[in-house]
């Protein structure tokens, strides 16, 4: 069964870091700020990989968005992308 909230946390933090120019986001620290059960955070997290939008990347539960990621996340995001993007400067 879909957990959207555990969904739109994953989505909207990789999202964030992607604008970051972050290489990864370690899962955990999003399911430990949801306070999530771990079971269900990663039965979704294994969805949102098997639907191609994210991926593993690193050792340790980083993860990073796929192409197509950015492309579902970006109309359904409520991120300020200036703000993203002049942190980076």
């Amino acid at each position: 069964m879909k957990q959207p909230e555990i969904e739109n946390a994953i989505l909207r933090n990789l999202y964030e870091a992607y604008f970051r120019s972050e290489s990864g986001y370690n899962m955990k620290n999003i399911r430990e700020s949801g306070g999530w059960d771990e079971i269900a955070f990663w039965i979704e997290s294994d969805s949102l990989e098997h639907d191609g939008l994210i991926k593993a990347w690193a050792m340790g539960g980083y993860y990073r968005f796929t192409s197509a990621g950015i492309l579902y996340t970006r109309p359904l995001a409520k991120v300020n992308h200036l703000a993203l993007w002049t942190s980076r400067l």
